[in-house]
């Protein structure tokens, strides 16, 4: 799974350090602005506690868990400041990242009854979080969990930062309205997984042996164990050369096909299990998505 850095002649960075993402939601703008917007309505997708005063100059604050990076102190002077709002169109914002200083821009854009949402975030230097392919960030969950919310009524795998820290397993499900063969085929279709998760064209019996990662990692390079359509085990090497055992579990219900991911190997720093714990939620976000509408989050980043 790829971070894009989106670019485009006519849009000049804002900063030493720029990332980008974009969400397609099947609502007008109305709808998303109100869940942007709305103090109780964060609290449901974003955050444990909200603060909102929308105007320039006024607070556009969140905390808690569910919050990257999750981490208790005081605020910087100027944290969470509202610096520009349009409705319906924009809303810019500052927020610190540790001790890094960043600005945040929602865009807005109606098209065809739903709402194409980008995220923009800069800072003047770089931060400590890797900016490189294959590091998602915190928008890679957030966003999703904000579709998810608006489409469907609730919010999908809130992803609690607190626990990511820890050193035990990461384990993330999520339920999805389909058949168990569809999801997996989706897992090992090579077609399908270049689609959603090119960083893992799993595709029984070819997967073990497959020629390791360009660049170390990360990638997988076998499978270790396999009960169709139910379970899977597979390696998967990081950049740090260390190697995680990945199992992935698929059980239907009465109403849903439940699909967990587990990783059995967590990192030895607390910063690299959080990041860890975003890559994962993030790619079973965007199994989810592929199958519940056909489309892969990462085709419509740079449309």
């Amino acid at each position: 799974m790829a971070m894009i850095q989106v670019s485009n002649l006519s849009r000049k960075s804002r900063g030493a350090w720029e990332t980008r993402r974009r969400e397609k939601i099947l609502y007008p703008p109305e709808r998303v602005w109100s869940a942007l917007t709305e103090a109780r309505q964060l609290e449901e997708w974003w955050c444990d506690k909200a603060e909102l005063d929308l105007r320039p100059g006024g607070r556009y604050a969140f905390s808690g868990r569910t919050v990257y990076p999750a981490a208790p102190g005081a605020e910087p002077e100027g944290n969470f400041e509202l610096l520009d709002i349009e409705e319906l169109v924009r809303l810019e914002y500052r927020w610190f990242i540790g001790e890094m200083e960043t600005t945040v821009r929602y865009e807005l854009e109606s098209s065809l009854e739903q709402t194409e949402l980008t995220v923009t975030q800069s800072a003047e230097r770089c931060p400590a979080w890797p900016a490189s392919d294959g590091q998602p960030n915190w928008w890679w969950t957030a966003l999703p969990t904000l579709r998810s919310f608006i489409e469907d009524g609730a919010p999908e795998l809130r992803l609690d930062y607190v626990k990511a820290g820890g050193d035990s397993p990461q384990r993330f499900e999520a339920a999805i309205p389909t058949y168990p063969w569809l999801i997996w085929s989706k897992l090992f279709d090579p077609a399908e997984v270049l689609r959603w998760w090119p960083q893992c064209a799993l595709a029984v019996p070819s997967a073990a042996g497959v020629s390791p990662p360009e660049g170390g990692g990360p990638g997988s390079r076998e499978v270790l164990g396999l009960e169709p359509p139910g379970h899977l085990e597979h390696d998967w090497h990081w950049r740090d050369d260390s190697v995680s055992r990945i199992e992935w579990d698929i059980s239907e219900t009465e109403d849903d096909t439940i699909v967990s991911i587990t990783d059995h190997n967590p990192a030895t720093d607390e910063a690299d299990r959080v990041q860890r714990a975003i890559y994962w939620a993030s790619t079973l976000l965007s199994l989810l998505q592929i199958s519940r509408t056909g489309d892969a989050p990462e085709e419509y980043q740079e449309s």
